[in-house]
């Protein structure tokens, strides 16, 4: 009888060498091949996300089975994109994207990375003044809030904030929380004041053009001005 114990884990072969009574040799190469009766599995992780599931892979993979990786699937996580798989939960092991194939040789456990960004919006895309008499002395001021829904900081250009348009004199910039080179904080807001003086009677308007590191944001402006001022 012929008694061969293979190794528990990895699949493989072995030679066989037969010995005679006279003590001559003979080697059969690859003579048995061997299969694990080990199975692994792959598990993700949210690690952080808002919302959604982890992906699920019920498969039972053999040893240097390929395995395709999953994307976020239904993952998400406020202020921040999904940019990958790692095998560290902060970032530190093998990376993975989605759709990679790596040969799985043991239990595979990967977290979802994120990486922030910035969303910039304003409270309103545009502002009506109303109607002011023309050479009154004062000024309609509304104010706009200039949002960060995002977890990356954005800064604001320098110059940032113009107002451009046909009758740019009529509107300014009188305040606010948000300056030319300042930047937002993650989940932050700031303000923008501005104020209408019209300069003509009739209708009045202009844009005012926010400029950050997340893009441009524009809002229109608009009122009316009464009589023909002072004489």
């Amino acid at each position: 009888a012929l008694t061969i114990t293979t190794p528990a884990g990895d699949p493989g072969s072995v030679d066989v060498i037969v010995f005679n009574l006279d003590g001559q040799a003979v080697r059969s190469t690859d003579a048995f091949t061997y299969t694990s009766a080990t199975t692994y599995s792959v598990t993700y992780n949210a690690n952080g996300a808002t919302s959604g599931s982890a992906p699920t892979d019920a498969t039972a993979y053999d040893y240097n089975d390929p395995v395709t990786i999953e994307g976020a699937g239904t993952l998400a996580r406020n202020g921040y994109e999904f940019s990958g798989w790692n095998t560290s939960d902060v970032g530190v092991g093998t990376a993975y994207s989605a759709g990679a194939t790596p040969a799985i040789t043991a239990d595979l456990s990967l977290y979802a990375r994120w990486t922030a960004v910035a969303d910039v919006g304003t409270s309103a895309s545009s502002l009506s003044f109303g109607t002011r008499a023309v050479g009154s002395g004062s000024e309609t001021t509304r104010t706009l809030a200039v949002t960060n829904s995002g977890a990356a900081i954005v800064s604001v250009s320098s110059p940032g904030i113009t107002i451009t348009g046909t009758n740019v004199g009529d509107f300014s910039v009188s305040g606010g929380t948000c300056t030319d080179g300042g930047s937002i904080t993650a989940f932050a807001s700031c303000t923008i004041e501005v104020a209408f003086d019209p300069q003509a009677a009739g209708s009045r308007s202009a844009t005012l053009s926010i400029a950050t590191s997340d893009g441009a944001q524009t809002v229109n402006l608009a009122g009316s001005g009464t009589g023909s001022g002072p004489t």
